[in-house]
Formats: C-alpha cells, sequence, structure tokens
C-alpha cells in the first residue's frame, strides 16, 4: 500500500511539473488558431527576414491612413503584455489583439502592428 501512495505522489509531482513549465514557455504558436499570418511572422522573426506590408492605422488616428512599410519582426506579443506603449496599455479594446513589434524602415523607430490590421505583401529575404 505504501509503494502505490509514493507512485501516485510522484506520478502526481511529475504531472505538475509538467503544467507549470508547459505554461511559462509559451511560444507564438498558441496564437496561431486565430491568425495564420503569425507561423508567417515566427518564421520572419526566427531568419531575420524583413516584411513588406500595408498597415492601416487605427480610425481614431489619421482616419485609418493605409502606409506601405518594411518591417523587421522582432516578437509577437498580445496587447495585455505590451506595457511600453501608452496607445495599447491604456486601451479596452487592444488587450485582446495580437501584435508584431517590429523595426519599421519608414519611422526609423520600433513600432507595434496590429495583426489584424496589416496585410503582407512581400518576404524579403
Amino acid at each position: 500500500m505504501e509503494l502505490y501512495t509514493i507512485f501516485i505522489l510522484y506520478l502526481s509531482f511529475l504531472i505538475l511539473i509538467l503544467v507549470l513549465f508547459s505554461n511559462k514557455k509559451q511560444s507564438a504558436s498558441h496564437y496561431q488558431k486565430d491568425y495564420p499570418l503569425v507561423e508567417v511572422f515566427e518564421v520572419a522573426i526566427r531568419n531575420r527576414y524583413r516584411i513588406k506590408i500595408q498597415y492601416e492605422s487605427s480610425p481614431l488616428y489619421k482616419d485609418s491612413e493605409i502606409t506601405e512599410r518594411i518591417i523587421q519582426p522582432l516578437e509577437i506579443k498580445y496587447g495585455k503584455d505590451i506595457l511600453d506603449n501608452y496607445f495599447i496599455k491604456n486601451s479596452k479594446n487592444s488587450k485582446d489583439k495580437i501584435y508584431i513589434k517590429a523595426f519599421c524602415e519608414l519611422r526609423q523607430d520600433e513600432r507595434h502592428f496590429r495583426l489584424d490590421r496589416l496585410q503582407i505583401l512581400k518576404i524579403l529575404k
């Protein structure tokens, strides 16, 4: 009986460790069920590809202006995880959106691009 109890405790401990580590080590692939473009950006980040995009700005900013940009994707994030951008951090609607943090050649600065507002035109290797 004691051996059975020890085995159950050991098994429970292993399951707990697996659950804890699987939650901490989330890759951007958990976004894929919502946006198939995420896989493209994962490959671009991994291989340091630049991407030519069309981007529609927020309707609250410049009346939904559409610009063509070349970006170097750096990271994929949820809006709720972006704390260094005032507009995203304080917006109620942006918290559940997916963003691409990238270096924008047009603005010569790092920017966040909301995935549902962009269209990939070309992948530049």
